[in-house]
């Protein structure tokens, strides 16, 4: 039952990725609707549907994000974003390892980031990823990824002036980050 859970997550959120990739193929690109997004918010929602997966892999899952943190994105991409990380950090990462999503104020903007304590990527899987090169790689569990997740997540992060940073070496686990404007603060009444 566990494992035929991660699956269902797995299925719907390729299935989601398909369709949004097939949306970005007809309309020439990614369209958004810009809004300011609570960071908390977006991670407590992904930490909710994704802590049952990371207990059944007796993986730690836990967000490290200031409480009135904020980005100018699109709510739904950015959403996706952070899931399609959280699932592939979930899945490269042994049992009893760590998944965290963290928020930085860094040079006026946000850069947010998912660490895990995986089994890390080869220098050519990471050159793979930066030349937006599609392939695949079994999880510890023998969970099987499309490819198509970082590819959505690079399409979407270029559309908003920013990439997608990749941090890995095998063994080691890998980091993936990226910056975002912080939402223009609000004055005092």
């Amino acid at each position: 039952l566990p494992k035929l859970r991660r699956q269902v997550h797995g299925a719907n959120l390729l299935v989601e990725n398909r369709n949004t990739w097939a949306k970005l193929q007809m309309q020439g690109g990614v369209s958004h609707a810009i809004t300011s997004v609570p960071i908390l918010e977006v991670v407590d929602e992904v930490l909710f549907i994704y802590t049952p997966s990371a207990q059944e892999k007796n993986i730690s899952l836990t967000a490290n994000v200031h409480a009135a943190a904020c980005v100018v994105a699109d709510r739904n991409y950015f959403s996706l974003i952070l899931r399609n990380l959280v699932n592939n950090a979930i899945k490269f990462t042994p049992n009893g390892g760590t998944v965290t999503i963290t928020s930085v104020d860094e040079a006026q903007k946000i850069r947010l980031t998912v660490n895990d304590s995986g089994l890390g990527m080869p220098a050519e899987d990471v050159a793979k990823i930066n030349h937006s090169e599609s392939f695949t790689r079994f999880g510890t569990d023998n969970e099987r990824g499309s490819g198509l997740g970082l590819q959505l997540i690079k399409q979407y992060l270029q559309a908003f002036g920013t990439d997608l940073e990749v941090s890995s070496e095998l063994g080691e686990g890998s980091s993936f980050s990226f910056l975002l404007t912080p939402c223009p603060k609000t004055p005092l009444a």
